[in-house]
């Protein structure tokens, strides 16, 4: 069963990621230009900025996540026992 856990939760991870983009992207294609960005409000460049780098964070800390769980003794320890 946590196999099956992990393994929905990395798939979950991955799709909101890739939503994440997607959206970035059009939302940069859509209002990236001289004139839009010049009447584009603070929050909404921060919004932006955030939808461009949460995506990437996100899956960097999958990455370290699972390093470390791979790095950690007690998950070697209970893979010697099995």
């Amino acid at each position: 069963m946590a196999k099956h856990a992990r393994r929905i939760r990395r798939s979950i991870l991955a799709m909101a990621c890739m939503s994440s983009i997607l959206l970035a992207l059009l939302l940069v294609w859509r209002f990236i230009t001289f004139e839009s960005v010049a009447e584009l409000r603070t929050a909404e460049l921060v919004g932006l900025l955030g939808l461009l780098l949460l995506p990437g964070a996100t899956l960097a800390a999958l990455l370290f996540d699972r390093k470390a769980r791979a790095d950690s003794p007690i998950v070697l320890a209970a893979t010697v026992r099995a």
